[in-house]
Parts: structure tokens; C-alpha cells; sequence
């Protein structure tokens, strides 16, 4: 998510979609799984934040649960 956000903050003809996809492909990659819905990505002139939601199911032998993650990242512009 980090090299995702600089890349969007880098090259502004990135669109948000595009950076949602790079996101979702390398969460497949790691075999993550969450949908391209649950992934989130905000332009703005200061710069591109990312963030997500999912949830990892845990099955030990006597107790289940829910391990949940919201990853975020975001970077700034540096103005001159």
C-alpha cells in the first residue's frame, strides 16, 4: 500500500482505479483475501491515501474467531 500511495502521488495520471487494482493484484499475490470493493483509494491535491478492511478466519481446536485488518497508507505532496 505504501509504494502504491507514492506511485499515485508521483504520477497523477494514475487513476484511482488503476491504483485500487495494483493493490488488489499484490493482496492475491500474498493470497489475502479480500474483494477490489473492500479496497479504497482517495485522490486529493495534497496527495493519495489507501486503506482497506478483511478479515482472517482463525480455527483452533477448540475456539474459532475472527482476526480483522485495516491497513492504511498515505502520502503527501511536497510542495516547492
Amino acid at each position: 500500500m505504501d509504494d502504491v500511495a507514492l506511485t499515485g502521488t508521483v504520477d497523477p495520471r494514475t487513476s484511482e482505479g488503476e491504483l485500487r487494482n495494483k493493490i488488489y493484484q499484490e493482496a492475491q499475490s500474498l493470497n489475502i483475501d479480500i474483494l477490489p470493493e473492500q479496497l479504497q483509494v482517495q485522490r486529493t491535491p495534497f496527495g493519495v491515501s489507501v486503506w482497506g478492511s478483511y478479515t482472517v478466519p482463525v480455527a483452533l481446536p477448540f475456539y474459532q474467531f475472527d482476526l480483522y485488518f485495516h491497513p492504511t497508507s498515505k502520502n503527501k505532496k511536497i510542495s516547492m
